[in-house]
């Protein structure tokens, strides 16, 4: 999931020239990108015509730009960051490799891999998808669903996915990391309980 989740963020704003060359390591998503953009472009936030705040997953990120913690008020890094990837192989195993969904109906996936991504680890939760529902089977959650990944990447700093080997073993089952998976999973399951 790394390799599909994983995406540089590169903004250039030419007015601000103390960003130029800036590289951080912050987490963001691409949901951010919106609310980014628009804060750099000077734009009220947007708002229903009755002037509520229209809520946005987002977050501002631009203070980044600006020199990090303490530069924007409100700006705090984000701890974690979330993803999700749908499988639907039909039981066919050998489609399982192409993991191909989007011919897809949405009530014909088999599973969606819910992922946490923080500063050292992934984790992924595979759940059995509810076409019904339109939802995962999270009640199956606490017993590892349908299946479960962690992967470390302390210290990848994603320039080459060949040459991070560590990233390639699964260590959910190393009961050394049974911490960082619980913390991990118990995110998870917040975030997308919302």
């Amino acid at each position: 999931m790394e390799h599909s989740a994983r995406v540089p963020l590169i903004i250039r704003a030419p007015w601000l020239p103390q960003a130029a060359g800036t590289v951080a390591g912050d987490l963001v998503e691409l949901v951010d990108v919106f609310p980014t953009v628009a804060s750099l472009a000077g734009t009220p936030a947007p708002r229903y015509a009755n002037g509520t705040l229209l809520p946005l997953d987002g977050a501002d990120v631009s203070a980044v730009l600006v020199g990090g913690v303490g530069a924007a008020p409100g700006y705090t890094p984000k701890d974690y960051v979330f993803s999700q990837f749908p499988r639907c192989d039909g039981g066919n195993t050998s489609a399982a490799a192409f993991n191909y969904c989007k011919n897809s109906d949405k009530e014909d996936i088999d599973f969606m891999g819910y992922s946490v991504r923080d500063a050292h680890f992934r984790y992924t939760l595979w759940l059995e998808w509810d076409g019904a529902k339109l939802a995962g089977k999270w009640e199956t959650a606490a017993d590892g669903g349908a299946g479960e990944e962690l992967y470390d990447h302390t210290g990848d700093d994603g320039s080459s996915f060949d040459a991070f080997p560590r990233g390639w073993r699964s260590l959910a089952a190393d009961t050394a990391h049974a911490v960082d998976k619980v913390r991990l999973r118990a995110a998870l399951q917040a975030f997308f309980d919302k």
